[in-house]
C-alpha cells in the first residue's frame, strides 16, 4: 500500500512538520525550552523564599532578645532605657525601624532609621511577614515582665539586599538556561539525525517500492530496534516481491485459463446485464466479447426459456453465495439456436466482482445425442420386447409338442413291454435333454437382460430342499443313495422359492449326473447368521484347471470328441446367477476320483408369523407312489385347454385316478362348472381365439360362489420368468409349466385335493 502524501497546500502550511526528524527535534526543542524556564522561573523563587525564611528566622530572634531586655525599663518607666535599647537596633545594617508599644497603645520610644520607612510602619499589621511591596520584613514581639505582658516591640527589617542579591541570580539564570537551551536543540536534532538516518532510508525504500521498484531494500544493519524493524522490512518487501511474482504467475496463469477455455465465463448483474465474456463466446457463439458486453443476456435467449431463466436467476440474486444451474437456449450469431448449460454463483456482495459469475457449456451435441440416446432405448426397449415376446412364443410353441411327446412317452412306458420300453426312455430323455435346454436358454437370456424380477419370502429351507429331492428320485439311478440331513428345527432364509428350486435342481442334476455309484447328500445347516446348501457326491470330480470355468457359460470339462457326458454347460452359469440374485454365494471344492462339494449359502432370516410353505410336508417317493394307486375317493378334476393333445394326454394320464372331465375354452368351461361342482381345476393360459383367456376364464369361476375355495391350478407352457409369479398374484393357487412329470402333476393334485375333499 502506498504511503499517504500532504498534497494539499493549505495541509501543509498548517502541519509544516512532515518527518520523524522534524517532529523529533521540535519536540526536544520544546522539552528543553520547557525545562530552561523551568529553571529560569523556580530557582530564583526558589532561593527568594529560602532568603526571606532566614531573613524571618534572624529577625525574630532579634526582636525577642531586644524585647527581653525591654521589661525592666518598660516596669520601671525608664524611658530613657527604653531609648537607648532602641538606638542599639543601629548595630544591624538592614534594620530600617524598631519603637516599642506600651498595653495601653502608647508609643513610649522609636527608631527610624530613614523617612522611608515611616509608610511601611504605619502600613504593617500586627503579625510577622513581608511587607507591602516586598521590600521589608516586620517583625512583632510582646514584651514581657514578670509574669506580665507589658507592650510590643515592632522591628522592620529591609529585603533590599535580598533583592539585589536576586537580581544578579536571575541574570546568570537566564544566561544558563539559553545555553541549555541551545545547547539541547543542538544535542536534539544531532540525536534526531542519528536515530532518523536509517528511517529516512527506510522511508526511501518505501517511497521506490510504491513506484512500483520491488527491488528496493533499507540495507540498514544495526542490533537496535531500527535495525530489526529495517530486517523485518526488507523481508516484507521479499516475501511481498514473491508474492507479486506469484500473483503475477497466477494472474497469467488465470488470464490464460480464462481466454483458453471452451467454456464461456460471464459475469452478469443482477437483472442479466452482461458486463463480462470471455473470449470463448466467440468460438461458441460467433460474437465478439465486446459485441456482447453491455447488453442483456435475454436478448439473445429463446422466448420459450425466458420466464423459467429470469428466475431462477431472480432466486439466485436474492440469496448471496447460492448458486444457480439452468440450461436453455441461445441464439447463434448465424440465427440458429444453440443448447447452454449455465452453472452461476452469486458474487453480488465480493468486492471487486460484485456480479454473478456463470460458466456457460456449449451442450447441443450432447442434447442431440441425448435425444438420440433416447431413441435408440425406445428401439432396445422395442428389440426387447421383441426378443421376449419371441422367447415366449418359442417356449410355448416348443413346450407345447414337448407336452404331448414326454406326456405320451411316460404313457407309453407303462404300457409297452421291455424292448419297446427302452425305446419309450430314449424318447423320453431326449425329449427332457430338449427342454432343459430350452429352460437354460431362456433363463439365461432372463438373467442377462437383468429382467428377472424375484418374488421373495421367507422360506423353510429345509423343507424346500426335502420337496425338490422328493420330485428327483425318479431319476437316481440305482446304484446311488439320495439323501436329506436337515436339522431338527426349521431353518428360513428370505428368497425365491422357484428361483431356489432351480438352484437345487441343477447342483442336485448334476450330481447325479456325475455319480455312477455312490451317494449325493444334500445337508442343510444354519452356521453364524447364515443358511449353507452343501450337495455333496462321490463322482468322477473336477480337474483343478478347469475349476475357474466352472461357472462360465457353456463351458464343460469335457467337450468335442472326448466329450462324456451330455449337457449345455449353462446350469451352473445359471446357478451362481440366481445364487447371487438371492444375496447369496457359491463355492465348490473338488477332488477328481473322490468327489465334489458344492455349497450355497444365504443370510439367514428369523421364523415368520406364518410361512408360505405348504400346510403338509412334501411326500417321498413312496408316498408319490402310493398316491398313483391310492387316488383320493370320488376326486373330479376339469381339464381346461385348447390343445386337443394335452386334453388327451391329462385324461390318460390322470383317468385311471380322477374323474377327469375337459373343456377347449372358456364357454366350454363355463358350460362345464354349470352341470357340476368339480374338486379341482386344470387351467392353461392361452385358450386360442374367440376365446377368454385362463385368466378371465378362472376370475369368472371365482365369481361363482361354489368355486371360491375349490383349487384352481396354472397349468400352462407360459414359463418364462416372472409367469409363476403373475399368474399366482392373479390369483391361481398353484402353478405347473409344460411339459410336467406324472409324478409332479400327481404331487400337486394330492397336495390340493384333501383341501376339496373338507367342502
Amino acid at each position: 500500500m502506498r504511503p499517504q502524501r500532504h498534497s494539499d497546500p493549505e495541509q501543509r502550511f498548517r502541519w509544516p512538520v512532515q518527518t520523524v526528524r522534524h517532529k523529533l527535534v521540535v519536540l526536544m526543542a520544546l522539552l528543553v525550552g520547557a525545562i530552561a524556564l523551568f529553571m529560569y522561573l523556580y530557582f530564583p523563587a526558589r532561593l527568594e523564599q529560602q532568603a526571606v525564611q532566614t531573613m524571618g528566622a534572624r529577625a525574630a530572634s532579634v526582636a525577642e532578645m531586644s524585647a527581653y531586655t525591654l521589661g525592666p525599663a518598660l516596669d520601671f518607666d525608664r524611658v530613657d532605657e527604653v531609648e537607648e535599647a532602641l538606638q542599639a537596633a543601629l548595630q544591624f545594617d538592614d534594620v530600617l525601624y524598631a519603637y516599642v508599644q506600651t498595653a495601653d497603645g502608647a508609643f513610649v520610644g522609636s527608631f527610624l532609621r530613614d523617612s522611608s520607612a515611616t509608610a511601611p510602619i504605619i502600613a504593617l499589621g500586627a503579625s510577622d511577614g513581608v511587607g507591602p511591596y516586598r521590600q521589608l520584613y516586620h517583625v512583632r514581639r510582646p514584651i514581657r515582665w514578670r509574669g506580665q505582658t507589658l507592650g510590643r516591640r515592632y522591628m522592620g527589617f529591609s529585603l533590599r539586599p535580598i533583592h539585589e542579591a536576586l537580581a544578579r541570580s536571575r541574570w546568570m539564570l537566564a544566561l544558563m538556561s539559553l545555553t541549555v537551551f541551545a545547547v539541547g536543540v543542538a544535542a536534539a536534532y544531532g540525536i534526531s539525525v542519528y536515530l532518523t538516518r536509517p528511517l529516512a532510508r527506510i522511508v526511501h525504500a518505501a517511497d521506490r517500492i510504491a513506484e512500483g521498484d520491488l527491488t528496493q531494500r533499507a540495507g540498514v544493519l544495526s542490533d537496535d530496534e531500527v535495525g530489526r524493524l529495517a530486517a523485518s522490512f526488507d523481508a516484507m518487501v521479499d516475501s511481498l516481491e514473491s508474492a507479486y511474482e506469484a500473483l503475477r504467475a497466477s494472474e497469467a496463469r488465470f488470464r490464460a485459463v480464462i481466454e483458453h477455455t471452451t467454456d464461456i465465463i460471464v459475469l452478469v448483474d443482477a437483472d442479466g446485464g452482461l458486463r463480462y465474456l470471455s473470449p470463448a463466446v466467440q468460438d461458441v457463439l460467433g460474437y465478439a466479447p465486446d459485441e456482447l458486453a453491455g447488453t442483456s443476456g435475454f436478448d439473445y435467449v429463446h422466448p420459450e426459456d425466458h420466464a423459467f431463466l429470469r428466475r431462477g436467476l431472480r432466486i439466485a440474486a436474492a440469496r448471496p453465495g447460492s448458486t444457480l444451474t439452468a440450461e436453455a437456449r441461445w441464439r447463434h450469431r448465424d440465427g440458429s439456436w444453440h443448447y447452454l448449460a449455465y452453472r452461476g454463483k452469486n458474487l453480488l456482495t465480493l468486492p471487486g466482482v460484485e456480479s454473478i459469475l456463470i460458466t456457460v457449456r456449449d451442450v447441443t451435441e450432447s442434447k442431440q445425442a441425448e435425444q438420440e440416446l433416447v431413441v435408440a432405448k425406445e428401439q432396445a426397449e422395442e428389440v426387447v420386447r421383441l426378443k421376449n415376446a419371441f422367447l415366449a412364443n418359442m417356449s410355448h410353441e416348443i413346450r407345447t409338442p414337448l407336452t404331448g411327446i414326454l406326456g405320451f412317452a411316460q404313457v407309453l412306458s407303462s404300457e409297452v413291454e421291455d424292448r419297446q420300453r427302452e425305446w419309450v426312455e430314449l424318447i423320453e430323455q431326449s425329449g427332457q435333454r430338449l427342454l432343459d435346454t430350452l429352460n437354460s436358454v431362456l433363463d439365461l437370456a432372463q438373467l442377462e437382460a437383468q429382467s428377472v424380477e424375484l418374488d421373495r419370502h421367507v422360506l423353510d429351507v429345509g423343507r424346500e430342499v426335502q420337496d425338490v429331492v422328493a420330485l428327483l428320485r425318479p431319476l437316481v439311478p440305482a446304484r446311488v443313495e439320495l439323501r436329506v440331513e436337515a436339522p431338527p428345527s426349521p431353518v428360513f432364509a428370505e428368497l425365491d422359492r422357484s428361483a431356489l428350486h432351480r438352484v437345487l435342481n441343477n447342483l442336485v442334476g448334476n450330481a447325479l449326473k456325475f455319480t455312477e455309484a455312490g451317494r449325493v447328500c444334500v445337508a442343510v445347516s444354519a452356521e453364524d447368521g447364515r443358511v449353507a446348501l452343501r450337495v455333496r457326491d462321490t463322482g468322477i470330480g473336477i480337474a483343478p484347471d478347469f475349476i475357474p470355468h466352472l461357472f462360465d457359460e457353456f463351458k464343460q470339462e469335457s467337450s468335442g470328441l472326448d466329450r462324456t457326458h451330455e449337457g449345455n454347460g449353462l446350469g451352473l452359469a445359471i446357478t451362481k446367477q440366481l445364487t447371487e440374485l438371492m444375496g447369496g454365494t457359491i463355492a465348490v471344492e473338488s477332488l477328481q476320483g473322490v468327489g465334489s462339494v458344492f455349497t450355497v449359502s444365504f443370510p439367514q432370516a428369523p421364523a415368520p408369523a406364518r410361512t408360505d410353505a405348504p400346510a403338509l410336508p412334501p411326500p417321498a417317493a413312496e408316498a408319490v407312489e402310493a398316491a398313483l394307486a391310492m387316488p383320493p375317493a370320488g376326486a373330479s378334476v376339469l381339464v381346461v385347454d385348447d390343445n386337443a393333445e394335452t386334453r388327451r394326454l391329462l385324461a390318460d394320464l390322470l383317468g385311471a385316478h380322477f374323474a377327469i372331465e375337459t373343456a377347449a375354452n372358456s364357454r366350454e368351461a363355463s358350460a362345464a362348472v354349470r352341470r357340476r361342482r368339480y374338486d379341482a381345476v386344470l387351467m392353461d393360459i392361452n385358450l386360442g381365439v374367440g376365446s377368454l383367456d385362463g385368466i378371465a376364464t378362472m376370475h369368472d369361476l371365482r365369481r361363482r360362489p361354489a368355486y371360491r375355495e375349490v383349487p384352481i391350478i396354472a397349468l400352462t407352457a407360459c414359463a418364462m420368468p416372472g409367469d409363476e409369479q403373475r399368474f399366482r398374484e392373479a390369483g391361481f393357487d398353484d402353478y405347473l409349466s409344460k411339459p410336467f412329470k406324472r409324478q409332479q402333476l400327481l404331487h400337486l393334485l394330492r397336495r390340493r385335493l384333501p383341501a376339496a375333499r373338507s367342502l
